[in-house]
C-alpha cells in the first residue's frame, strides 16, 4: 500500500470515528513472527486484522511502521507475541490504553501445539474485548434528600394565593426510572451478546479444556499502570544444541608383542564410530557430557582375532575454538604370542581402561581445520594372555592425532587419525605391547 493511500485511509478512519464517537484501535506488529514459518506468520497477521475490524465499539486505525506510544484522544493498542520452544508455542496478547498509558487487559497461554496456535490466538485476541461485568454495571443513582427550607420565626407567614398541585411521589423519579430502564435494556443487550460470544469461545476451546491446561483469562485489573506492570518477554527456556558425529572408514593396525618371543601382527579393519556432546545448563551450555563408541570389523588378519571396540565417557568444555574433554576410555586390541613354553603362537586379546584427555582445536586457514590431540595413561588392564593375567601394575601411554581438513562433499568431511600406544607390565618377566594405528575416515554431523 502506498504512503498516500495509507494517509487517505487513516484520514477517513479518523473522520468516521470522530463522527460516531468511537475510540481508535491501533494494531502493532506481532512480536516473534520472524522466528515462525512464513505461512503461519501471515495467518496470524490476517487474523488480527479480522478480529479487531469486527469490534463494533472501536474504529480500526491504520498506521505506518512507527506506531505512537501515547495519544491525546481515545485510542487503544493491540499488542501480541508468539514464541516457540521446539514444538511448543506460547501466546500472549494485551490491550493498552494509549491516552492513560494503562494496561486494560491481558491474556496468555503456554504449551500450545502447532495445530492449535491459530484457534487459541484468535481466542486470546477476542478475550481482550470482553469487558468486565463490574465495569458495565451502571452506578445506582440515589435520590437526593433535600432538607425543607428554614423559615425565620419572626417572619410572618403570608397566605398563599396561588394554587400549586403537589406532584405524586411516584412521578418524582420518572426521569431516573426511564434512565434505569434504558440502562437495563442496554445491559441486557450487552449480556446477550456476551453470552453468545462466550458460547462460541466455549465451543472453540472444548478440545483445549481436555488437556487440563489453564484457560486464558484477564490477568490484570483495568487500572493497572504500564509502568507498574511491564510487558515481560516470555521465559521460553534455553535449548542447547546437541552435537553428534558419525565416522566411517578404513583402519590398519600393526603391533609388536614381546614376552617368550617377539611377534609382529598387521591387521586391516572397517571402522564405524560415533561421538557426541550433550550440553548442560552449567556455564550457560559451555559444559557437556560426551561419549565415544566405536566398533571395527576385521577385513584381513593372520589369525582369527576378535573384533575390537571402544566405549568412552567424558566431562567436556565446549568453547568456540576449543573443545576439551576428560574421562575414561575402554579400548580392546589383540596380539599374538606363545601362551607357554613349547606351545604354538596363538591369538590373544587385551582390554585397557585409560584415563584420557582429549583436545580439539579449530583453526581458520583457508577454511576451518579441526586438529585433535588426545593423550591417555592406563588405569586398568585385562588380558586373556595367561602369563600376565595376574600382573598388577601396568605402565605406558597412548597418543592420538586427528586432523580434519576443510574438505566436505554433501555434508561429509574427511578425517585422518594416527595413534601410538605402549603398554608394559611389571613382574618376573616383562611383557610389552607396542601398537600403531592409522585410519582414513569420513565424518558427518547428525
Amino acid at each position: 500500500m502506498s504512503k498516500t493511500a495509507l494517509i487517505l485511509l487513516t484520514f477517513l478512519a479518523l473522520s468516521n470515528a470522530f463522527a460516531e464517537g468511537k475510540p481508535f484501535a491501533l494494531i502493532r506488529k506481532i512480536q516473534g513472527v520472524e522466528e515462525l514459518p512464513a505461512t503461519l506468520s501471515r495467518q496470524l497477521e490476517t487474523l488480527t486484522l479480522k478480529v479487531v475490524a469486527k469490534q463494533p465499539d472501536y474504529e480500526l486505525l491504520l498506521s505506518g511502521v512507527d506506531t505512537p506510544t501515547g495519544s491525546v484522544v481515545e485510542m487503544v493498542a493491540i499488542e501480541s507475541e508468539v514464541g516457540r520452544v521446539k514444538d511448543q508455542y506460547r501466546i500472549e496478547t494485551r490491550l493498552l490504553d494509549l491516552k492513560s498509558k494503562k494496561l486494560i487487559r491481558k491474556a496468555s497461554r503456554e504449551n500450545i501445539r502447532e495445530e492449535d496456535v491459530i484457534r487459541l490466538f484468535q481466542g486470546a485476541l477476542e478475550s481482550l474485548f470482553i469487558a468486565d461485568e463490574k465495569a458495565e454495571k451502571p452506578q445506582e443513582q440515589k435520590p437526593e434528600n433535600k432538607a425543607p427550607p428554614v423559615v425565620p420565626p419572626n417572619q410572618e407567614k403570608k397566605p398563599i394565593t396561588t394554587q400549586v398541585n403537589a406532584p405524586d411521589d411516584k412521578t418524582l423519579d420518572f426521569r431516573q426510572r426511564v434512565l434505569a430502564l434504558q440502562a437495563g435494556v442496554d445491559k441486557q443487550i450487552a449480556k446477550t451478546a456476551e453470552e453468545k460470544e462466550q458460547a462460541d469461545a466455549a465451543a472453540a476451546s472444548k478440545e483445549a479444556a481436555k488437556e487440563n491446561s489453564p484457560a486464558m483469562k484477564a490477568m490484570l485489573p483495568a487500572n493497572a499502570s504500564v509502568a507498574e506492570v511491564p510487558f515481560k518477554k516470555p521465559d521460553l527456556g534455553k535449548s542447547y544444541e546437541r552435537r553428534h558425529t558419525l565416522f566411517l572408514g578404513y583402519d590398519t593396525r600393526q603391533n609388536e608383542s614381546s614376552y617368550f618371543i617377539a611377534t609382529s601382527t598387521k591387521v586391516s579393519l572397517l571402522t564405524l564410530k560415533a561421538q557426541g556432546h550433550i550440553p548442560t545448563s552449567f556455564l550457560d551450555g559451555k559444559t557437556a557430557y560426551s561419549y565415544d563408541v566405536a566398533f571395527s570389523k576385521i577385513l584381513s588378519a593372520p589369525l582369527p582375532y576378535s573384533s575390537p571396540y571402544q566405549i568412552g565417557a567424558y566431562a567436556t568444555y565446549l568453547g568456540s575454538n576449543y573443545i576439551g574433554s576428560l574421562g575414561l576410555l575402554r579400548d580392546t586390541t589383540f596380539f599374538a604370542n606363545l601362551p607357554g613354553a613349547g606351545e604354538g603362537v596363538k591369538e590373544q586379546t587385551l582390554t585397557a581402561t585409560w584415563f584420557r584427555l582429549k583436545n580439539e582445536f579449530l583453526f581458520d586457514v583457508k577454511g576451518p581445520w579441526k586438529v585433535g590431540i588426545n593423550y591417555g595413561i592406563p588405569f586398568q588392564v585385562e588380558t586373556s594372555y595367561s602369563p600376565v593375567k595376574s600382573a598388577k601394575k601396568w605402565t605406558g601411554n597412548s597418543m592420538q592425532f586427528v586432523i580434519t581438513p576443510p574438505l566436505a562433499v554433501k555434508g561429509w568431511e574427511s578425517a585422518v587419525t594416527f595413534e601410538k600406544l605402549l603398554l608394559t607390565s611389571t613382574g618376573e618377566q616383562k611383557f610389552t605391547l607396542n601398537e600403531s594405528r592409522f585410519a582414513v575416515l569420513v565424518r558427518r554431523s547428525l
